[in-house]
């Protein structure tokens, strides 16, 4: 049959793999059901409701959606809470000139810097630079001391999406080192900032405002519509500037969280835990 409408859900093993989590993209601000053109808005309400169902089996103990599209406000019926998050979101089509006469003065001082200092900018074009990317993610998730991301969903994303023109890794570069880095993520007319990582011994050398200028007019060259710079905590006013002189506004969206536990999953959960 065709395929109509979809949710990506990631299973999230939880307790040596016994229960389980079902997020739908918990880290950005994509989500939400994806729909072809031509299907019925009742395949939104069909989706979700097996959605539901595995979030309501007896060894899940919850799940979250991200719905960047605004198309899952029924989950409010069953969420534990809803989450009020903001993206930053560039308006394109237009002349490439406009769009950069309105970034900030700093935006345009360190475009200029970084030229200065000779740093290029291109596309990884073999799988060592996209190791070298994943250098540079690991780099980030240090100095955040968090996980740091699956080099193989790297791997995946450039073997798998690239080709398709449905992802691109872009390099900066100074002396043929790679010091900065981004996964873009491209859908229809919109491109999305999934991740930016740097070496921050070079961060200096503005290579990050070099990568986004450079996505920017290659997006404007092919006729793209939106530049989605990603979801910023709240608290993380210096990231959200940076967006906003860019000229960027905020966008704002739901996440449903849906945490409830079954009595079954809870009990489980508390005998692993005391054990």
């Amino acid at each position: 049959g065709t395929l109509l409408a979809g949710i990506p859900v990631l299973e999230m093993p939880i307790h040596r793999g016994i229960l389980r989590e079902y997020e739908s993209l918990p880290w950005g601000c994509y989500g939400s059901v994806i729909m072809r053109n031509d299907s019925s808005p009742d395949c939104i309400g069909a989706v979700l409701t097996r959605y539901l169902n595995l979030v309501l089996s007896p060894l899940c103990l919850g799940g979250t959606v991200v719905d960047f599209a605004g198309n899952s406000s029924m989950l409010s019926n069953a969420a534990t809470s809803v989450g009020d998050n903001f993206t930053h979101v560039l308006k394109l089509g237009r002349p490439l000139e406009e769009i950069s006469r309105d970034y900030d003065y700093s935006i345009k001082k360190n475009l200029k810097k970084a030229e200065r200092n000779s740093v290029f900018v291109r596309d990884a074009n073999a799988a060592r630079e996209v190791e070298a990317y994943c250098d540079l993610s690991d780099e980030v998730a240090k100095k955040y001391n968090r996980p740091p991301y699956s080099r193989d969903f790297f791997r995946n994303v450039y073997e798998l999406m690239t080709p398709l023109g449905h992802a691109r890794f872009t390099l900066a570069f100074q002396h043929e080192r790679p010091i900065a880095g981004t996964l873009h993520i491209i859908s229809g007319n919109h491109i999305f900032n999934w991740l930016t990582v740097s070496n921050p011994s070079f961060l200096d050398l503005r290579p990050v405002e070099a990568i986004i200028a450079t996505m920017i007019s290659w997006a404007v060259s092919e006729g793209y519509e939106t530049y989605n710079f990603g979801s910023s905590p709240g608290h993380a006013e210096g990231v959200i500037r940076f967006k906003e002189k860019w000229g960027a506004e905020r966008i704002l969206y739901k996440t449903y969280y849906l945490n409830k536990l079954s009595m079954t999953a809870s009990l489980i959960s508390r005998l692993i835990t005391t054990f």
